[in-house]
Parts: structure tokens; sequence; C-alpha cells
């Protein structure tokens, strides 16, 4: 099951406008700087952040899909 998810996934690379999203997020939301760098992909690519972790429920401007 993971092996296949792996095969499937897209890697993305940490890039400027990630690094400055994720920088500002940790600041105004308090975040782990893993938990900030990942709700910034999320924005910087428009993108749904399937997650159980409460911590990004109080990012309301993020499409989040809990599982």
């Amino acid at each position: 099951l993971i092996e296949g998810f792996i095969h499937r996934a897209k890697f993305l690379d940490v890039n400027l406008a990630i690094a400055r999203q994720a920088a500002m997020m940790r600041r105004e939301f308090h975040l782990t700087t893993a938990d900030a760098v990942i709700a910034a992909t999320a924005m910087v690519y428009d993108a749904p952040l399937i997650t159980r972790d409460k911590a990004f429920k109080k990012l309301s401007h993020l499409k989040i899909i809990i599982s």
C-alpha cells in the first residue's frame, strides 16, 4: 500500500515562494516549521491538504480534507 502511494506521489522541492509563505505562516499561526512548509506548499500549488492533524484547522484559507 505505501509503496504504491510513493510510486504515484509527486515530490516537490521547496522553492522561494514556499519558503516565504511558510515563514509568514509560522509567525502568524505559530506552526512548527514542518507544518508551515506543508501548508505553504498546499497554498502555493493551490492544492487540497489531506490530514488528520488538528493544527491545520486554524488555517481557514486552505482547502483541507480531514481523513
